[in-house]
């Protein structure tokens, strides 16, 4: 029963802040009161935190923790108030704050909460906290993002971090999460981060990490190439707690990534002109191999001299924020030869145009203005001379230097050309007094152009520049300088520099003008240039009478050089030329008929280059002409008594108009005359006008001369003189002939004409050679050795006679030669030599014969053909044969040379039976169809096939008195082509000499055929098939002593398909037994032969040579399967032996495949399960039966009762042969009855052996 109170007073009484504990690890602040307040009235805005120097913190809200109570009410003395995490992290960020019991007090407004009678809290200004807890939770990294264009690594933690704790060399970024997989790493080195402690921190990256990170390409270029690790200690929390360490191998990715959108800027520049180099400075990370140098501009001071480079080589091995350029050397000379810009660091400014590089993120450059150097180094290098060019043709001289030099300062006197690079023969210093000077503008590179004497001074040193080995320059420190007054680099005559490229003078000399004195043949030509003397070609030189091409011209033949200055030639003309001229009326008769002409063959200069050419069309008219006045001499003369003829030479040409031959004499002697003749006529004489004279004397005067036995008799002309009055002759120009005492001969030339050949006959038939000649012939001093027959003027075929041959004693112009048999038969063998008209020729040596004088014969027709010629028309005879049946060679001997054609046309045969004959089929002459020394023994070499035939024939060629051949008239011809008399059976031609076969036979080849056992043999000569030993007959594994060896027993069956071949059936045991032997007969490899000479014997009985181990030359492998061809059944012994026909693997055996039948129909069966293999492998097997298969044999009652209930049938794959053939070969299951009465098991029984038979080529039983 619910009461009233009778009194009840309500609740005034203010409720008061008893203790409060804060945790600053959960973030909890728990408060007491003195009694039970009202939860819905607090309002957490009005909770104030208070700590040391004035650090305070008003909540901006919270959470109340609701109290488990046993009580359902949300009232409660106690409450637990949540921080939220940005008030709690707003305190955490209060040093003076929270971080002890110290610092920590609480202050409470009336307002804050109110007790259940909505009495107001008591007011509390300051409270220390009871309980405090500090921090221990570690912060944790919640995501960071990266913004690469502000540089800015942004972190965010889930607590207020101390920005004096961040640790910036502990981070690292990475560009895959897995350090062990990424392939670009960066480890921060520094850097900078933001001022206020905070959850969020900022870390600006130094300028020097954030240019390495962007220098590689694979790093935070996205967001999937950013990762981010650190290591323990790189950030703490308010209250030095640790962030955990992110290790790299499980780095966190960024949430926030910014690329870079930054523009890289050109901030500054340095020009170094002793190194050449240009130093760039941009703002960021820049690609180093992107820098456009045509966008880079060179600038003075008042932008009046721009300079836009061209090229350079970037010195960066990696991509940085600066640019080392190597300039070009073409933008260096050129940089260096404006004379206002980049002279000093006052006028050396540089501009970019926009996109002069891009950075790593392909942001293009800003375009910059005119930016002055920040260092400059002026260029302190001293200019050196790179090389050297010399054009001759141009007459310039190029010096390449390896900087831009300053032409004004160049002095030519400090260049001297030698002719070596160290000690020389021959040298030259320029002279600018000349004219030798450079015209060239400020470069690397000038030329000096030579003046002519310059040029031409060269050019006379014949030692000096006149191939590019012999120019060499040096050069001294005053010849030029650089452009900032830097002095050459001397190049001293010792160490002189080599020319680079050479180019001879091209440009042709030219003739400008000629000199002719007739009076002293003095010729002096005028050049515009210094000519080299040593080519001059006076044959190249003509004269004119007039100046076109109309008149005749005369070339020169020679002359002689007195001396030559310059293009100045003094020559003077031989005798002969000078004759010439003087004997020609139209050309130098006076000075307005003397015109020249010259090829460019003519002369050439030092440089090898020809003259110009002056045509007759347009020639060179005289500059001076010199007359004759000299009176013309007789300086010698010869008599010639074999042609009869009388040589003067003159000391010029004389007018042979002017002759009279009777105004000469000749004597003996000059003090005693013992014998003279004045001559009378001449022989038809007619000449033009010459120095020399040939005059033939009449028959009458020369044959008056031989008269006189004292006069010209004397080789040596000492007893031959000549008188001449100046009537005789006089020159060109009527000057009579210089009288002189009586002048001795030089020579006497005697009569020695020699005899030759007219023509000649030849009889092949006779053997006849008749020769007839010019004079008559001494016909004992003919040598027919001497005298040679040729089928051609070129002597393509040739025989010489031999002195079997012999001349017919008489003297004569006719000479008869008789040709002995020998040289008859030696020139029918050359089948190109006299055998027509056409292709019979002589030739006679000098010591064939003489003629009556004793003169030998001089050969004047060269090689002569015959007027007539007779061919040979009689048969050839085989007079005898010989055969050697060791060689297998016929020689045949004939009646004269002879060429065997067709073998077939020979047959042999036996005395006793004519009608057992052999024909041969073919056969090969000897290399030549005849013998060079016996023609008319002919060699025959039977052919192997032939030569085993006739071996093979016991009847035919096995002693004198069974060879016997006969032979058609197709066998052959001579060498005229007529055929041979033919040899009948009837005339009993029998060999002559006859040899024996004792060659002895050689094993040449083996096969062998491992599958079906045949052994095929190739000999090298027929073999007895009747001598066959199978017991000499070995195979071994391979060629060694310790090979595997079966020595076989018998052949099963010997064949013989030809005479040099036999086949041979190996015997079922030897096959068997080879098969058993695993290593032997199994391949190529492992299948050699020996044999002994008792092996096999030829036809003749003569052994075969042993064969010590000889490899198969072709193997077939076993590739039958083996087939079970009987069976025998023992109860007692426990055992089925099984017989195959050919040798199996033991161990292959396999029970389970063998089911054992009372009959064929297999209607009672039973399969074996096991079973032991005793024997090894052999054609047969023995098999030991289980316990539980003879059991269950046993208790088979119709089985083995006789041998139509004694059956056995085996599966395919009962065994493998050796080759691992498997059984049964047909596919059908094989069933055997045995044929022998099976009795019961008893002990006195022994039943060794039972079983059947099946052929294995049938397919029944």
């Amino acid at each position: 029963t619910r009461k009233t109170p009778s009194n009840y007073t309500k609740d005034a009484t203010l409720p008061i802040l008893v203790d409060f504990n804060l945790d600053m690890n959960s973030g909890v602040v728990t408060i007491s009161f003195s009694e039970t307040i009202n939860s819905s009235t607090l309002d957490l805005s009005l909770l104030r935190l208070f700590g040391l120097n004035n650090a305070s913190l008003n909540l901006t809200t919270g959470f109340i923790v609701p109290i488990t109570t046993d009580i359902a009410s949300p009232h409660s003395s106690i409450i637990d108030v949540r921080l939220t995490s940005s008030d709690l992290n707003d305190l955490k960020k209060l040093t003076d704050l929270g971080t002890s019991r110290n610092n920590t007090f609480l202050g409470l407004d009336s307002l804050f909460v109110s007790d259940i009678d909505d009495n107001p809290l008591a007011t509390l200004l300051r409270k220390e906290v009871t309980k405090f807890k500090p921090d221990r939770t570690p912060p944790s990294l919640v995501s960071f993002d990266l913004n690469v264009t502000l540089g800015q690594l942004v972190l965010s933690f889930d607590e207020t971090i101390s920005v004096s704790s961040v640790n910036l060399t502990s981070f690292t970024i990475q560009n895959e999460a897995n350090v062990s997989l990424a392939s670009a790493v960066y480890r921060l080195s520094g850097g900078s981060v933001s001022k206020l402690d905070d959850p969020t921190i900022v870390i600006s990256l130094s300028l020097s990490d954030l240019n390495n990170i962007k220098r590689n390409p694979k790093l935070a270029f996205s967001i999937t190439s950013t990762y981010l690790s650190f290591e323990l200690g790189a950030v703490q929390d308010m209250a030095s707690n640790e962030v955990p360490a992110l290790s790299p191998e499980n780095s966190t990715r960024v949430d926030a990534f910014d690329p870079d959108a930054r523009l890289p800027q050109l901030l500054a520049f340095e020009m170094d002109l002793n190194s050449e180099i240009l130093t760039l400075f941009y703002s960021e990370t820049v690609n180093v191999n992107s820098l456009n140098v045509s966008r880079l501009q060179l600038a003075n001071e008042n932008g009046t001299t721009v300079y836009t480079l061209t090229g350079g080589k970037v010195l960066n091995n990696r991509n940085e924020s600066f640019i080392q350029l190597q300039l070009s050397l073409v933008d260096s000379n050129n940089v260096k030869a404006l004379t206002s810009l980049a002279t000093s660091g006052k006028n050396t400014f540089i501009k970019a145009e926009e996109g002069s590089v891009v950075d790593m993120n392909l942001n293009e450059a800003e375009a910059s203005e005119y930016l002055p150097a920040r260092q400059y180094y002026q260029d302190g290098v001293e200019p050196e001379l790179l090389g050297f060019d010399l054009d001759l043709n141009v007459q310039t001289l190029t010096l390449s230097f390896t900087e831009t030099v300053n032409v004004r300062t160049l002095v030519v006197e400090q260049i001297l050309l030698q002719s070596s690079n160290e000690s020389f023969e021959s040298f030259y210093v320029l002279n600018s007094t000349s004219g030798t000077a450079s015209f060239s503008e400020n470069a690397s590179t000038i030329v000096i152009n030579l003046s002519r004497q310059d040029n031409d001074n060269i050019k006379h040193l014949e030692k000096l520049a006149t191939e590019k080995f012999n120019t060499f320059l040096s050069i001294t420190a005053q010849t030029i300088e650089d452009m900032n007054g830097n002095r050459l680099v001397e190049i001293r005559n010792t160490s002189g520099l080599g020319v680079g490229n050479y180019v001879k003078d091209l440009k042709p000399p030219q003739l400008d003008k000629f000199d002719i004195d007739l009076n002293s043949g003095e010729l002096k030509l005028f050049f515009s240039e210094t000519i080299n003397t040593s080519t001059l070609d006076f044959s190249q030189i003509s004269f004119q009478g007039g100046n076109d091409s109309s008149y005749k011209i005369y070339s020169l033949t020679g002359g002689k050089i007195v001396s030559h200055s310059g293009g100045i030639v003094t020559s003077l003309l031989i005798d002969r030329d000078l004759n010439a001229l003087k004997a020609r009326t139209d050309i130098a008769a006076s000075p307005f008929d003397v015109f020249i002409s010259i090829t460019n063959n003519t002369v050439k200069d030092v440089d090898h280059n020809a003259v110009s050419e002056i045509t007759s069309f347009s020639p060179l008219p005289v500059n001076y002409y010199g007359m004759d006045a000299t009176l013309p001499v007789l300086e010698s003369f010869v008599f010639d008594l074999n042609k009869g003829n009388l040589l003067m030479n003159f000391s010029e040409t004389v007018d042979v108009s002017s002759l009279d031959i009777s105004q000469v004499s000749l004597y003996s002697n000059i003090s005693v005359v013992l014998s003279s003749y004045t001559l009378t006529n001449l022989s038809n004489f007619s000449s033009p006008d010459r120095p020399i004279l040939i005059l033939p004397l009449s028959n009458y005067d020369l044959n008056e001369i031989k008269k006189r036995v004292a006069l010209a008799t004397k080789s040596d002309g000492s007893d031959t003189f000549i008188s001449l009055k100046s009537a005789f002759i006089s020159d060109m120009f009527g000057n009579s002939i210089a009288q002189e005492k009586a002048k001795q001969a030089d020579g006497i030339i005697p009569d020695i004409t020699c005899p030759s050949l007219m023509s000649f006959t030849l009889d092949m038939n006779t053997g006849v050679l008749v020769l007839s000649f010019d004079e008559t012939i001494n016909s004992t001093s003919v040598d027919p050795s001497e005298i040679m027959l040729a089928s051609s003027p070129e002597r393509a075929e040739v025989y010489s006679l031999t002195q079997s041959s012999s001349a017919e004693r008489f003297d004569s112009p006719v000479i008869t030669v008789t040709l002995s048999s020998y040289d008859k038969d030696r020139i029918k063998i050359r089948r190109q030599l006299a055998t027509s008209l056409r292709n019979t020729w002589i030739h006679l040596s000098p010591s064939s014969l003489r003629d009556m004088a004793g003169n030998s014969y001089c050969n004047k027709t060269g090689v002569l053909l015959t007027i007539l010629y007779q061919p040979d028309k009689r048969s050839p005879e085989l007079q005898s044969f010989d055969l050697d049946m060791n060689s297998g060679i016929v020689t045949f001997t004939f009646s004269e040379a002879f060429e065997l054609q067709d073998p077939t046309s020979i047959t042999f045969f036996s005395e006793k039976d004519i009608n057992d004959t052999y024909t041969l089929t073919g056969g090969k002459v000897s290399v030549s169809p005849f013998n060079a020394t016996q023609p008319n023994v002919v060699r025959l070499y039977l052919s192997a096939e032939d030569l085993d035939e006739i071996k093979f024939n016991p009847n035919i060629a096995t002693s004198n008195f069974n060879t016997l051949i006969s032979v058609t008239n197709n066998l052959g011809v001579d060498l005229a082509l007529n055929l041979i008399v033919a040899i009948n059976v009837t005339d009993e031609f029998s060999v002559d000499r006859f040899y024996l076969d004792t060659t002895r036979p050689k094993l040449l080849t083996y096969n062998f055929d491992a599958d079906e056992g045949d052994l095929l043999l190739t000999f090298s000569e027929t073999v007895n098939i009747s001598t066959i030993s199978a017991k000499d007959f070995t195979f071994s594994s391979f060629n060694s002593s310790e090979a595997i060896k079966y020595q076989l027993k018998n052949f099963s069956a010997v064949f013989q398909p030809n005479p040099i071949s036999l086949r041979l059936k190996l015997s079922v045991n030897d096959f068997n037994e080879i098969k058993r032997l695993e290593s032997l007969g199994v391949n190529s490899s492992s299948t050699y032969l020996s044999l002994t000479k008792d092996a096999v014997a030829d036809m003749e009985n003569y052994p075969i040579d042993s064969v010590a181990t000889q490899k198969v030359s072709t193997f077939w492998p076993d590739i039958s399967r083996p087939m079970l061809v009987a069976f025998s059944w023992n109860l007692t012994a426990e055992t089925i032996a099984f017989k195959f026909d050919e040798t199996v693997r033991a161990d292959s055996l396999n029970p389970k495949l063998i089911t054992l039948q009372s009959n064929l129909l297999g209607n009672d069966s039973r399969d074996l399960t096991s079973g032991e293999v005793l024997s090894d492998d052999s054609t047969v097997i023995v098999l030991k039966l289980t316990a539980f298969d003879l059991t269950t044999i046993k208790l088979t009652y119709q089985f083995g009762l006789s041998a139509n209930t004694t059956c056995l049938r085996a599966r395919e794959g009962l065994v493998t042969d050796m080759e691992s053939n498997g059984a049964v070969r047909k596919s059908k299951p094989k069933t055997l009855r045995n044929r022998l009465l099976q009795r019961p098991d008893i002990s006195s029984v022994d039943i060794l052996r039972f079983g059947s038979e099946f052929r294995r080529h049938k397919d029944k039983l």
